[in-house]
């Protein structure tokens, strides 16, 4: 006999609800719907459905969302990875405020991913993330501009932006 205080949840139940939460653009619902959908809780695992609840999401500007879709097309085994979809979402994220989407935007530069397309498209993408003190976005401009740009102002620059690393580091911010 099943204890009539179980405390376990109804989980094809909290679906269903989620679900109608996502079907009237909550947040907090299509995310909730996304996390079952993603580990076969109370539904079957349904990547197709879940891309397109993190994509809708993403264009309703929820940077949380943007920077999952960056993850998935990054490193995910459950979806084929396309370094240039995980850039796109990766920079989205990262105009969104997200610091994490910044860093994964200059990984798929350094990596050498053509996804990145340029130099100057990294920068941006770092310039924006040390302005949301993401330590390795202040790290990556630092140390371009020691290594690769000339003048006092970009050695400047780059010194000012290291020394912010490490004041980042130090403060447990990165």
């Amino acid at each position: 006999m099943a204890d009539r205080y179980d405390a376990r949840p109804d989980l094809a139940r909290a679906a269903y609800a989620y679900q109608a939460a996502c079907l009237l653009e909550s947040p907090v619902g299509c995310s909730k719907l996304e996390g079952l959908l993603l580990a076969g809780m109370g539904a079957t695992v349904d990547m197709p459905r879940v891309l397109v609840l993190k994509e809708t999401a993403c264009q309703r500007r929820e940077a949380r969302a943007c920077l999952d879709l960056a993850f998935l097309y990054r490193k995910s085994t459950r979806v084929r990875r396309d370094p240039f979809l995980a850039a796109h979402f990766a920079k989205k994220a990262c105009e969104l405020g997200a610091g994490q989407g910044c860093r994964i935007a200059i990984l798929l530069y350094v990596d050498g991913s053509m996804a990145a397309r340029s130099l100057d498209w990294s920068v941006g993408v770092a310039r924006k993330g040390c302005e949301l003190d993401e330590g390795d976005s202040c790290s990556f401009l630092g140390q371009l501009s020691l290594r690769l740009y000339g003048g006092a102002n970009s050695k400047e620059e780059g010194r000012k932006n290291l020394e912010r690393t490490c004041m980042l580091a130090r403060a447990g911010g990165w």
